[in-house]
């Protein structure tokens, strides 16, 4: 007769994860590929840098290509990367909520740059470099590893190692930052490369288009022009292969300069607000002031923020018009307007997505026209922002995706003042505006295309 042991009645257990749970969260966080680029040109914002480059190597195909990332931040140090860049979540950004050298507010804080790298490749090699260090480090990934059923987290080993400085340095990767020499030398000797091969996904003509677009979105159109020339202004360059048009510094069309009217408003924790509103009538500004309704009993949980809204006729004179002020064509300037058509929200100057997405009108502008086509505004004849900070907005989350705000009262209430804030502008325009001139906005770039559902997490 065998003893068995008894079974235990109570106890304690560590909860350990397997391997593949880092590419489980990496595709199931990261909703694309380009959200995916979105997320790394946001970590090197971060690090301080100046520039970033995203660049592409042919084959474009799934198992072969790549794409670098790379910045001239302020870099990582060994411990950095093993004791923050190594750690699914790390506590790193919640204690440095400014950026060292420049003190930005940091957009990163959920510690999902390294689910984003796997989204994208199946190969990783990481360069870092200090400022006044001579020595580069250097991560390999290989997260096909990470794929074993079989393997925990803790059993996936990744090799590192310290040499003298050659990708990060003069004559190495980071030269391609500047295609003319930079006014200050130091900057080729930090900062960060992403070198990602064996591509997981095709890149076609339209995902890069996709993403360029999409990153011309990520600094605020109207902030664009002010901070070019600012010495610690942050700017995105795009390097794809045989698609040269493509290639270059990402910046705003030219036609998003000249609106036929447009708005600019400053709104206090109270709901408060002082308005300009332009009409390119000759005419003077209009100056407006007062309380958003709707807050008189409660103050709003949002917190103060900034609003700019630009709007445009789409009528075929109206957009003849603007082509000939930009120079260009009557297609590309209604193209230019669709692909970037929408309210955006950006915290301390970076977009929050995915409003302002084509097919995303979180204010339900086109709902609203519906019921008074003749004076409301569609979502495809504006462009406009939402600038708020994650100092004087504390009660506006993201969601643990960082892609879209919790939709709690604090996001309820934003909704409601802008909806507020674009009524005055209608109002506006409207007066001015001949009855015959009015017509149904071009909605041309909306067919085929279904709204889509922004998941909802509501406190």
């Amino acid at each position: 007769m065998t003893d068995t042991a008894p079974t235990p009645t109570e106890g304690s257990a560590a909860l350990r994860p397997r391997a593949r749970i880092m590419r489980t969260l990496g595709d199931e966080l990261i909703s694309s590929e380009v959200v995916a680029i979105i997320e790394l040109a946001k970590n090197a914002y971060d690090a301080d840098a100046t520039r970033v480059l995203v660049r592409f190597h042919n084959p474009l195909t799934p198992g072969a290509g790549g794409i670098d990332i790379i910045d001239d931040g302020h870099g990582m140090s060994l411990e950095t990367v093993l004791n923050a860049w190594l750690e699914p979540a790390t506590p790193f950004r919640r204690r440095a909520s400014r950026s060292e050298e420049l003190g930005r507010s940091v957009l990163g804080e959920k510690g999902i740059g390294r689910f984003a790298a796997s989204r994208l490749a199946d190969d990783l090699e990481l360069v870092t470099r200090r400022p006044g260090d001579s020595i580069e480090t250097m991560v390999l990934f290989d997260w096909r590893l990470f794929d074993n059923d079989e393997a925990y987290l803790d059993e996936i080993e990744v090799a590192w190692e310290r040499a003298p400085a050659t990708q990060i340095a003069p004559g190495g990767a980071v030269d391609a930052l500047w295609p003319e020499p930079p006014s200050d030398p130091h900057r080729l000797e930090h900062g960060t490369l992403l070198h990602m091969t064996t591509l997981r996904t095709a890149w076609e003509e339209r995902d890069l288009a996709d993403l360029r677009n999409s990153l011309s979105r990520l600094v605020s159109p109207f902030l664009f022009e002010e901070q070019r020339d600012r010495p610690d202004a942050f700017s995105i360059l795009l390097d794809v292969p045989s698609l040269p048009h493509m290639s270059g510094v990402v910046e705003p069309p030219e036609a998003l300069r000249n609106p036929l009217y447009s708005m600019r408003a400053e709104v206090d924790d109270s709901a408060n607000y002082s308005a300009t509103i332009t009409l390119r009538t000759g005419g003077a500004p209009t100056t407006k002031q007062g309380r958003l309704r709707g807050f008189d009993e409660q103050p709003p949980a949002s917190g103060a923020f900034t609003f700019e809204l630009r709007v445009w006729d789409r009528d075929p004179t109206s957009m003849r018009e603007l082509a000939g002020e930009a120079h260009t064509s009557s297609a590309q300037v209604r193209r230019d307007l669709n692909n970037a058509a929408g309210v955006n929200i950006y915290r301390d100057g970076f977009r929050v997505l995915p409003y302002g997405q084509r097919g995303d009108d979180w204010l339900s502008l086109d709902s609203r026209r519906v019921n008074n086509p003749t004076m409301r505004l569609s979502n495809n004849q504006v462009v406009g922002y939402v600038l708020i900070s994650r100092d004087t907005n504390s009660e506006l989350r993201d969601q643990t995706n960082r892609e879209g705000l919790i939709e709690n009262q604090a996001f309820k209430d934003l909704r409601t003042q802008v909806i507020a804030l674009i009524s005055q502008l209608e109002t506006e325009r409207y007066a001015i505006r001949p009855r015959g001139a009015t017509r149904a906005p071009d909605r041309g770039h909306l067919r085929g295309l279904r709204p889509r559902r922004r998941p909802c997490i509501r406190e």
